[in-house]
């Protein structure tokens, strides 16, 4: 099954746990997604790209802040459904903060 967490980042600090009250102050998210015990796949909604995680492995998806209200994020028994708005801003990275696919 897989493991979300959901992270916050300012201009020149480290990444820190979100606050509720921070959504929505044109900062960005990093939401953090991994194969915590079992090997996990990720769809990535309505786009359908998919990512399959062996367990341990991690993706981030960097977002606006604004756009966390709208993320939708389905558990299935193997895997991750990640819905999410569309604006063209999203990023999905690797555990070192590198591009793997713009959404």
């Amino acid at each position: 099954m897989g493991l979300i967490q959901t992270w916050f980042r300012t201009r020149g600090q480290r990444s820190q746990p979100m606050k509720p009250a921070e959504i929505g102050n044109g900062e960005r998210a990093k939401v953090r997604l991994a194969a915590a015990n079992a090997p996990t796949m990720i769809v990535f909604e309505p786009i359908g790209w998919d990512i399959s995680l062996e367990v341990g492995e991690e993706i981030f998806v960097d977002l606006p802040l604004s756009d966390l209200s709208s993320l939708e994020i389905v558990v299935w028994e193997t895997g991750l459904s990640v819905w999410l708005p569309y604006t063209g801003d999203q990023f999905v990275l690797d555990k070192d903060g590198r591009e793997i696919e713009p959404l």
